[in-house]
This record gives structure tokens, C-alpha cells and sequence, in this order.
């Protein structure tokens, strides 16, 4: 068993460094430089320390002084030195110097944020002192002043773009009847002398999202009539697309097409049905769907916001976007339909009323007609057929009765 002999060396002192944001990796070249305070007359700064260290990728500066430095009290620390040729073992007096990360542009931000706040008003500085050092209630009470007031400038800018386009639409005899409905609905061509040229297929699903659809619409090319039966009787999608599924084309590459078409129509149907507490989870679309199409459907009918209880940014879909996700499911219908589409599965697929579908349609410049029920009872939607020239419906303002 060997032997050491234990020797305390006044020599000089040893500092031990703890890294706040972990231990660096063991690839980093550490360099390090320690410094002693160099007042001789203040007593508390005698024993001052600072050390600097610098990697690869970041500066670290830790001192043993000032406000937030957690006093050591009595206890003394060592570090020992074995020198294993000659067994002896020096000890250092030592003390544990924490180091945090050094950003180089923080300094001059904490002098530009000082200038910022010189030109702050007293309730602004009131906010800034509530924020860093208040209470949990003073803290929520501020924030909820805060929105309010930011709702209450987005209300008067609401309202004062409400007044100019009143006075503008007072003023001008012509009123643009489309420009509303144009926000919700694909672009289109008025001026189109066949159906197929109204509205653009490629601007409800592009070409790179039917190749990219191509290997998971499989599912939909392979399958017979016996499997859609099955489908049928555990209802595994949509009314609509199984309606269609049972008399899909022979010919491979219309198969193909009319497979993609239908699969991108199950994953519109499905974001339709989406509720809000649904797009705040992490994933809420269909296992499966290709990256370019999930991408293209959250981009065209949802946007991103920050979620007032966790502060996260989650997708929201208002009822604009889900009035123009019904536009492009319409329309995507009537290309597979031949611009002639059934609505009845459809209005189920959708849960909408009635009344409700019939103004989408139109609003697509459709005919939709009416039929009468299996049951002989009660009307039902029958179809919606796109003609030629493009008619939009007339907007008739409606007439306030006299109130006696």
C-alpha cells in the first residue's frame, strides 16, 4: 500500500469554478484568468476574486462579491495536489466561485434599455417596477389593465374602419357586390366560358401535394368494393368520400388522381370539425398526412397566436378561415363531381344546416337545388351545379320594421 505525506503549502490560493448552465463540454478548450481586487485599504475587498473564462463558444465571469453572492460562512475549503512521483500532496487554501455566461451585447442593451426607460411615462415606470418586483395580484391586476386597453384600441380602429367604409360606400353608387365574399372564396374568373375555368384547381390543391399524396391515397387506389362496403358499415370516413369511393374509375391514372382528390378532402373534413382546445395540441391532424400537405392546410386556414394561459404559440382557426375552408371543400367537390356535386352527405360530413350550405354554394356562384326526402316528408339538398357566365347572389340590405 503506498504512502503519501499531507503538506499545506502557503504558497498561493486555488479557486474552484461551478458552471451555472452545466459542465462544459469536454471538447471545449477552457482558458481562464483570475483576478485579485487591488484596494490595500478597504478591508471587505481584500479577499475579492474574480475569475474569467473563455471556450469555444461562450465567456464565463464569476467573482466571490457583491449583492447575490451566497455569503460561504465558516466553512473553509481545500484543494489538494498528489504529486505521484514523489507521493507528496500539497493543499491550497480554496473557495468555490460560481460562473455564469458573459454576453457581449449586454451591456450596451442595459444602456439602451436605461435610455428607453428615461423617455417613459410615470405609468409606464409605475408597470415596469409592478413587473419586475410586485406581487402575484398586483402583477395579473396590471396585465388585465394592459389588455383591456389594448382591446379598446383595436375596438375604436374597428370602428373608425367601419366609418370609412361606410362613408365610401354612401358616397359611391357602385358598390364592388364580391369584394366580401372574395376574401372567403378561391380566386376566380368571371369572364370563364366553361365551368372548368372558373376556379383553378392547382389553387386548391397544387400540383406537389398530389405527388405528394400519391403513396399514402394507396389506401383509396387498392382497395374493392367489398373493403369500401366494410368502410361504409364502420363509418372510417367521411359519408361523402366513401359515397365516392364505390365508383371510382377503372382507368389507373383517373384512379389515382380521383384517390388523391378524395384523401385531400377527408383531411379538410377533418380540420373543419377541429375545436379550439384541439389546435392547441402538439399534433391534431391525421396520422399520416405528408409534411407538404400539413403544412399548406395550416398555412391556408389556421394562423399561429400566443395561448393566454401558458404563453405558447397554438394554431387558431376563426370563422373566417373555417367560411373559406368550407369555399375550397365546395369547390374541390365540384372538380370531383364533374362541377355538379350532391350535397346532402356532404351537409352531414360537415354538420351544417342547411340554409347555412345553401349560402356557401351560392356564394360560389352555384344553382343548388333542392329534392324531396326518401321518406316523401321534407325537402332536402340536392345539388349544387356551377354554370356559366358566373353569377354572384344580389346583397339585399334588409329593412328594419317600424316599431309603434
Amino acid at each position: 500500500m503506498s504512502s503519501a505525506t499531507l503538506q499545506i503549502s502557503d504558497a498561493g490560493e486555488a479557486v474552484l469554478a461551478s458552471f451555472s448552465n452545466g459542465i462544459p463540454q469536454a471538447d471545449n478548450t477552457i482558458s481562464a484568468d483570475y483576478y485579485k481586487h487591488k484596494s490595500k485599504t478597504d478591508p471587505r475587498m481584500k479577499n475579492a476574486r474574480m475569475l474569467v473564462a473563455q471556450t469555444d463558444r461562450l465567456q464565463y465571469v464569476g467573482k466571490n462579491f457583491g449583492p447575490n453572492i451566497p455569503q460561504q460562512g465558516l466553512t473553509k475549503y481545500m484543494i489538494g495536489v498528489l504529486n505521484k512521483k514523489t507521493g507528496k500532496m500539497k493543499v491550497y487554501n480554496s473557495q468555490i466561485i460560481k460562473m455564469h455566461p458573459y454576453l457581449t451585447d449586454s451591456a450596451s442593451e442595459a444602456e439602451d434599455e436605461v435610455d428607453k426607460n428615461k423617455d417613459a411615462s410615470f405609468v409606464e415606470r409605475a408597470d415596469m417596477l409592478t413587473s419586475a418586483f410586485g406581487s402575484t395580484r398586483k402583477r395579473k391586476a396590471m396585465e388585465s389593465r394592459i389588455r383591456n386597453q389594448i382591446k379598446g384600441q383595436a375596438l375604436e380602429d374597428a370602428v373608425r374602419v367601419a366609418v370609412d367604409l361606410a362613408k365610401v360606400e354612401t358616397s359611391s353608387p357602385v358598390v364592388q357586390k364580391t369584394s366580401q365574399a372574395s376574401t372567403v372564396i378561391p380566386p376566380f374568373d368571371k369572364e370563364a366560358t366553361m365551368p372548368e375555368g372558373v376556379y383553378n384547381l392547382d389553387d386548391i390543391i397544387s400540383p406537389g401535394e398530389l405527388e405528394a399524396l400519391s403513396t399514402a391515397a394507396k389506401v383509396f387506389t387498392d382497395s374493392n368494393r367489398e373493403t369500401v362496403l366494410e368502410w361504409i358499415k364502420q363509418e372510417v370516413y367521411p359519408k361523402y368520400v366513401l359515397e365516392h369511393l364505390v365508383v371510382l374509375p377503372v382507368r389507373v391514372v383517373a384512379r389515382v388522381k380521383k384517390s388523391c382528390l378524395l384523401l385531400y378532402l377527408t383531411y379538410m373534413l377533418h380540420m373543419y370539425q377541429l375545436r379550439a382546445r384541439d389546435l392547441e395540441r402538439n399534433e391534431f391532424m391525421i396520422e399520416g398526412v405528408p409534411d407538404l400537405v400539413k403544412k399548406n392546410l395550416l398555412d391556408k386556414f389556421t394562423y399561429k397566436m400566443q395561448s393566454g394561459k401558458s404563453n405558447k404559440i397554438v394554431r387558431c382557426m376563426p370563422a373566417r378561415l373555417k367560411d373559406k375552408l368550407v369555399s375550397y371543400v365546395l369547390v374541390l367537390c365540384l372538380y370531383i363531381d364533374e362541377f355538379c356535386t350532391p350535397l346532402h352527405n356532404l351537409q352531414i360530413d360537415l354538420k351544417m344546416g342547411q340554409d347555412k350550405l345553401k349560402i356557401h354554394a351560392r356564394a360560389l356562384g352555384c344553382r343548388v337545388r333542392k329534392v324531396k326526402s326518401e321518406s316523401g316528408g321534407s325537402t332536402q339538398l340536392g345539388t349544387a351545379e356551377l354554370t356559366v357566365p358566373l353569377t354572384f347572389p344580389e346583397i339585399t340590405a334588409k329593412k328594419k320594421k317600424d316599431r309603434r
